[in-house]
């Protein structure tokens, strides 16, 4: 269950990602896919590892983002 912490990326109508965590498969690419939308975001690392923990969610993402990003890396 999503608690009032838990970060969640809509569409402006429905839930779309669990931020920092997992993507939705609505949002997923495929063979159909014509049209893609880069997002870039940097969130708190130890809230996106209690999120993932919580949820028992270990995605390439949540593992990416519980390191943290150093910030003078991006451009």
């Amino acid at each position: 269950d999503l608690t009032d912490d838990d970060l969640v990326i809509t569409d402006g109508q429905e839930p779309i990602a669990l931020a920092g965590v997992m993507g939705g498969l609505s949002t997923e690419i495929d063979d159909n896919t014509t049209t893609v939308l880069i997002e870039s975001a940097m969130f708190n690392s130890s809230h996106i590892r209690r999120t993932a923990r919580r949820l028992a969610l270990r995605s390439e993402s949540s593992l990416r983002n519980e390191r943290g990003l150093n910030i003078a890396t991006i451009d």
